[in-house]
């Protein structure tokens, strides 16, 4: 784990600059409030529950919305540049990461083989969502979720994280408590989903 804990102490390098670090605390803070106050509600309620390494990971986003990533993440533009080979399997493997927390980057480099637009669709739908169109965007979204699946069906090895996901999208079939819930959703963390985005 040398890898992640080098990010670790990078990111950490943080609280040797005080002055630095209460100015993006207090930024964060009025950016991201509502999410960092639902993670530490969702840890206090994981920790009185026996879930530890569930209030792990609500920790972590909390001090990621506070702090900014362990792993820095690039703004990129709207547009879409022409994507290598590799570099689609390696956006589908983290993904699928960010979902489930498996990292199966190699497995999906060995078995990737689609040309279905899932990039395209995932970022049609993130745009569409930054500008507010919800229902355009879980439909554009949707589409991204059933490319994804048919894309991961020669992953063998995956079963598990393809089932996953199967059993996830199956909220794609309830439409109207689906834009419900993203609707609630969008309404809570839409600071917080905005700056993913970008």
């Amino acid at each position: 784990m040398a890898d992640d804990l080098k990010a670790v102490e990078a990111w950490a390098s943080i609280f040797t600059h005080p002055t630095k670090l209460v100015t993006t605390a207090g930024t964060h803070w009025e950016l991201h409030k509502r999410g960092i106050k639902n993670d530490i509600t969702q840890t206090e309620t994981d920790f009185s529950t026996g879930k530890y390494f569930e209030a792990g990971v609500a920790t972590a986003d909390a001090l990621e919305l506070l702090l900014g990533p362990v792993y820095p993440k690039t703004v990129q533009s709207n547009a879409l540049p022409g994507f290598t080979v590799m570099e689609i399997p390696d956006f589908v493997a983290g993904l699928l990461y960010g979902w489930t927390g498996d990292n199966n980057l190699t497995e999906i480099e060995a078995c990737y083989n689609s040309d279905l637009p899932i990039l395209k669709d995932f970022s049609s739908s993130l745009s569409e969502l930054f500008n507010g169109h919800v229902i355009k965007s879980v439909e554009l979204f949707e589409k991204g979720i059933f490319n994804l699946q048919i894309a991961m069906e020669p992953c063998h090895a995956m079963q598990d994280d393809i089932a996953a996901l199967k059993a996830w999208s199956t909220m794609f079939k309830e439409p109207a408590h689906l834009l419900e819930v993203v609707g609630t959703h969008w309404e809570l963390h839409k600071r917080g989903i905005k700056a993913d985005i970008s």
